[in-house]
């Protein structure tokens, strides 16, 4: 996991709305900063798989290669992106019905499972399935900086969420925290429904941390929403 100073403000949005100090790393030997490194990249894969997040998807070909022995049954193997989080969708669509994240069938009444291997990092399908495949998926994106505010707010709070009985033992504070993260994620869905990926430069970098009117006055001068 790379961590960026954003992992590290998020990781002190979660703290504060704890109402404990903030850390300015996560190398500090203290609680906080322990807990904080270890459930970051957690929670952050967990709430990416849980929606299609217009900025964490991409689309791409996946690469052939020869399925290993214990799948010597297949016909064709693909390596998985290594920032894979969760499919969403893949083509030739007809061939296919995703039932989770983890798992696609083969429409053919004949065919067999086709398995999704997060540990060999490929895909396994089986002889029905011809050689072209594209795959939408969730990626684990990891650059905080780049994140839409909202989702930077309810990345926050369900990292409050996780370990705020391990930092404070207070049900209450617990409680409340899970409310606000309750709210923000229904914030997040519709904002990045609303913001598309495709409104930002590749190179931008939206300060989520800034004031919201002023970013949101700047980045859609143009017309856009609001």
């Amino acid at each position: 996991m790379n961590y960026s100073q954003g992992s590290v403000d998020i990781a002190n949005m979660a703290l504060t709305a704890l109402g404990l100090d903030m850390i300015s790393g996560f190398d500090e030997k203290n609680d906080p900063a322990k807990y904080m490194k270890m459930y970051y990249p957690l929670v952050l894969r967990r709430i990416l798989a849980d929606h299609d997040w217009n900025f964490a998807r991409r689309t791409v070909d996946l690469t052939e290669y020869r399925p290993p022995d214990q799948y010597k049954n297949y016909e064709y193997a693909f390596v998985l992106p290594e920032n894979f989080v969760a499919t969403l969708r893949v083509r030739p669509e007809q061939y296919f019905e995703i039932y989770d994240n983890d798992t696609l069938r083969c429409n053919k009444a004949n065919s067999r499972t086709v398995q999704v291997l997060r540990a060999g990092s490929a895909s396994i399908f089986d002889d029905h399935i011809q050689e072209y495949v594209e795959m939408t998926y969730t990626s684990e994106a990891q650059d905080a900086m780049k994140f839409n505010p909202a989702f930077a707010q309810y990345f926050a709070l369900s990292l409050a969420i996780d370990t705020g009985f391990m930092l404070t033992g207070d049900r209450n504070v617990l409680q409340d925290v899970t409310g606000l993260g309750n709210s923000y994620q229904t914030i997040a869905f519709v904002e990045d429904a609303t913001i598309s990926r495709a409104n930002f430069e590749p190179d931008e970098k939206p300060p989520w941390y800034m004031n919201r009117r002023d970013y949101y006055a700047k980045r859609y001068r143009d017309g856009g929403p609001r």
